[in-house]
């Protein structure tokens, strides 16, 4: 790996946070999220994107309210792609009221005959229990989307696990057990092309930590 840099682009904000960005099939349209301190000094984050034009991206557009909620944390976008009906799928995470519990995630699709995306809904409860349900990523040759948890019963902490299907239908998820998953937090999951190997983040011991082996 060489050096990291500041992405030089007009919506790297220093007064806000923006993390979490997730590219479209295509590579067209990124999506990120900003995070700031609401009036009651709690974190706060958005769904915003860009999208490419002429090799240049353009101005940042935040999402609606009908994703995007006062005093609410929305986060993590992970982008699909439908082949058969060409069409983006949005993957991402909120603790927005009427969810399962805690953090939850939610889809839309962007429908090109309307040219808006669509009412989200939640993943239901065959993905998201009453825990955290956090960075989701869907996996297009498999047709599984990986996500951590701490709703079910694992090996401790946010464990990683796999569902097939797509939109809401889903199978029961597994995890995807010893040696990715640990007792710490595990999370972050993604695959490389080839799914021979991927990336993912733990708080394991081993790592480079702030105040003791798993922290932080």
């Amino acid at each position: 790996w060489n050096e990291s840099q500041m992405w030089d682009v007009p919506f790297n904000q220093g007064e806000k946070h923006v993390v979490n960005g997730a590219y479209s099939y295509d590579g067209s349209l990124f999506i990120f999220t900003k995070c700031f301190e609401n009036w009651k000094k709690e974190m706060t984050c958005e769904l915003w994107y860009v999208e490419l034009e002429n090799d240049q991206w353009g101005d940042a557009v935040r999402f609606g309210d009908f994703i995007n909620f006062e005093d609410a944390i929305i986060t993590q976008p992970a982008l699909a792609f439908d082949q058969r009906k060409e069409h983006d799928i949005l993957y991402y995470v909120s603790n927005q009221e009427g969810g399962q519990g805690g953090m939850d995630i939610y889809y839309t699709y962007f429908d090109k005959r309307r040219g808006n995306w669509r009412k989200p809904r939640n993943l239901g409860r065959k993905i998201n229990g009453e825990g955290d349900e956090i960075t989701p990523y869907y996996n297009q040759k498999e047709k599984k989307l990986f996500f951590s948890s701490t709703s079910y019963t694992g090996m401790g902490g946010l464990d990683i696990y796999s569902s097939r299907g797509e939109l809401r239908r889903y199978v029961k998820p597994i995890n995807v057990g010893y040696p990715i998953n640990s007792s710490v937090d595990d999370f972050y999951y993604s695959l490389r092309e080839d799914r021979e190997s991927g990336f993912f983040v733990s708080n394991r011991a081993g790592g480079f930590q702030m105040i003791n082996e798993t922290c932080c």
